[in-house]
């Protein structure tokens, strides 16, 4: 069965949003193993209301949509993987924030639904990322693609991840850390 993928990752600042970061936090750690679909629904629609409440502040981010079956498998995977180890990275390095001259810290959040082409959740993701190129990279565009995730249908919903990094305050992505090559997928949001 073939399959489509929609994935977002914002970031925003952490010092401001520290109260939303331990929020996000208990949200997912409090959220069983195994799930009805109906939980997955809740705990998803207060993870979103969450977000949603902060997207003013939503500083740079990425979203990826595939209707390609074999793209959508392998890009979900990419996302899970690439931001598994990005936060693993983060507390295994040591940095916690102590040097005074790193600036502000940032925290993300990322989202990533594997789902079937034929369903309900596509269909639904299809439609929202259905943009012209000038509303790509836009916070408004950001709260619409994030507004979804309230009705979908997780009955047709394959494989779902969420990720907050860092887990930790002190761990948070300084200025310099973002400006390098392996943030280069990030948009300065509008």
């Amino acid at each position: 069965m073939a399959n489509t993928l929609f994935a977002l990752q914002v970031f925003l600042p952490l010092e401001q949003n520290e109260a939303l970061r331990r929020q996000l936090r208990k949200l997912i750690l409090d959220a069983p193993e195994a799930q009805t679909k109906s939980e997955k629904r809740r705990a998803y629609e207060q993870i979103t209301r969450a977000l949603l409440g902060a997207s003013g502040q939503f500083t740079v981010g990425n979203w990826d949509y595939s209707d390609d079956g074999d793209e959508a498998d392998a890009e979900f995977e990419h996302w899970c993987a690439g931001t598994e180890a990005d936060a693993k990275e983060r507390e295994e390095s040591g940095d916690r924030g102590d040097d005074e001259g790193s600036g502000q810290r940032s925290m993300f959040v990322t989202l990533a639904f594997l789902m079937e082409s034929d369903g309900a959740a596509a269909q639904d993701y299809g439609e929202a990322c259905d943009l012209q190129d000038h509303e790509l990279w836009r916070r408004s565009t950001f709260v619409k693609l994030l507004s979804v995730i309230p009705r979908l249908d997780f009955a047709t919903v394959v494989g779902d991840a969420v990720y907050l990094c860092p887990g930790d305050k002190q761990y948070g992505l300084t200025e310099a850390e973002l400006a390098d090559e392996s943030y280069d997928y990030l948009h300065k949001l509008e």
